[in-house]
């Protein structure tokens, strides 16, 4: 079976089931679920609008060093988008501190932001063959699956109070 969390500032809720799918996800939020659900990747959540997300960058980060540790071009982009993401992070852990205001940390993220989009697109636009197996290939494929689903990236500096990972519920 799975264990499902949900966590929120008032409540906790853990509930037991036997299936993963993206209809537990549903059953579990219920039809009209407002809020923003803080995750990884998993496709059970890809029912809800990007607007409505914020992918977990505790989980990209793993994946970033993934690609960083490939060899060849794979580990050249890995490493810049490393390099980016701990800029992010910066920034962030700056305005947790207080030492940053929101519109600061809006302001200093937005060029992180569009770089890190960018070399997403520079991977996706080199590309790979389709079917190729290959550490590039998985490479490309993971910069393919960020970028559709690249402003649920960005959620915890658009909607203050989101966090960027999903490490509560973990």
């Amino acid at each position: 079976g799975w264990q499902w969390v949900m966590v929120t500032p008032v409540v906790t809720v853990f509930r037991q089931g036997l299936s993963r799918s993206g209809a537990a996800a549903i059953e579990l939020l219920g039809n009209s679920f407002g809020g923003i659900v803080v995750s990884d990747r998993f496709s059970a959540y890809n029912h809800l609008p990007t607007q409505q997300r914020q992918l977990c960058w505790a989980h990209l980060i793993r994946d970033l060093r993934a690609i960083a540790e490939r060899p060849g071009a794979s580990a050249e982009f890995g490493s810049e988008l490393l390099a980016q993401q701990q800029q992010l992070f910066g920034q962030w852990h700056h305005y947790k501190s207080g030492a940053m205001d929101w519109p600061t940390l809006q302001q200093n993220s937005q060029p992180i932001r569009q770089r890190f989009v960018a070399t997403l697109q520079r991977v996706v636009e080199l590309g790979c063959q389709r079917g190729e197996r290959t550490p590039w290939a998985r490479t490309v494929r993971t910069c393919q699956q960020l970028l559709q689903r690249s402003d649920a990236l960005w959620t915890f500096l658009e909607q203050e109070g989101i966090e960027p990972t999903n490490n509560a519920a973990e």
